[in-house]
């Protein structure tokens, strides 16, 4: 008697998830997409053996398309400008998406007959790209030697949302005592520039053939990846020639001359050496 009850339990079983009749295969709905582009979200499914009913699409809970086998339907939500040439059972095209396109998103397909539904959701956010690569405050080679300190800044700027931005010291990640990051600015457009400043102690570790890479990279999800380089040489016989014995480095890696007296001060002591030779004569006199 309990084994003729398994075997009906089993069976009923296999009746139902034969009704199912859809199982979702794919679906590409999260991501970041640049402002402007085309988004095409996806959600495929295998209807085994049945027909598509229809199929529906959300974005933050209001249905802005529906596919059925005889006509499509399109519904005015903001952010969503459907291209129905490209729209079908298994994807839906949107064109020239904006900042308003971002936000949640969900697909909705069910099977003729049993009515079987799968789903599935995903966000997506729209990004404003820099407008152009992270420049640094300095050129793009210098001259420095051991014991300078190197303060340089990158800059990535106007993008929605601010780039991340990172310093190399010869292809390798600098640690954060050495990083300053510095407040976000935000323009009359709502776009962010960011600035990240690095400032280290060159020391003799650093130089590769004497020349230290110092890279810096900005990236946004996967959509924008650039990069700058600054080349650190080494001073050479000559420039080392050429600087003071008696000067000192400043913080930024450059030598000061040797002590000068002021033009000014010049003139006080030639006033006072001619009051003494003065002074001088006339107690003689006397």
């Amino acid at each position: 008697m309990a084994r003729s009850l398994l075997l009906r339990a089993a069976a009923l079983l296999a009746l139902l998830n034969g009704c199912a009749g859809i199982r979702l295969l794919r679906a590409s709905i999260d991501g970041a997409v640049p402002r402007g582009d085309s988004l095409t979200l996806v959600c495929q499914v295998d209807p085994e053996g049945k027909k598509i009913y229809q199929a529906k699409w959300y974005k933050d809970g209001e249905e802005f398309y529906r596919y059925e086998p005889t006509s499509n339907h399109v519904f005015p939500v903001n952010g969503t400008d459907v291209d129905e040439a490209l729209s079908d059972v298994s994807q839906v095209v949107l064109r020239g998406v904006d900042l308003d396109t971002a936000g949640k998103y969900g697909c909705e397909i069910t099977t003729e007959g049993t009515f079987a539904t799968v789903t599935a959701t995903g966000f997506v956010t729209v990004v404003e790209v820099p407008k152009k690569e992270p420049y640094t405050s300095t050129s793009d080679i210098i001259s420095r030697d051991t014991g300078d300190v190197i303060r340089i800044n990158c800059t990535s700027e106007q993008s929605r949302p601010a780039a991340n931005l990172t310093w190399l010291i010869n292809n390798e990640k600098t640690g954060n005592s050495s990083i300053t990051r510095y407040p976000l600015e935000l323009d009359a457009d709502g776009l962010q520039t960011v600035t990240l400043g690095l400032d280290f102690l060159l020391r003799e570790k650093h130089f590769r053939r004497d020349q230290v890479t110092l890279k810096c990279t900005a990236g946004l999800y996967n959509v924008f990846y650039a990069s700058t380089e600054v080349k650190v040489r080494r001073l050479s016989m000559a420039q080392r020639s050429s600087q003071s014995p008696a000067g000192q480095r400043t913080a930024a890696g450059q030598h000061s001359s040797g002590w000068r007296m002021k033009p000014s001060s010049f003139s006080l002591v030639l006033m006072l050496v001619w009051a003494f030779i003065h002074a001088s004569k006339t107690i003689s006199s006397t």
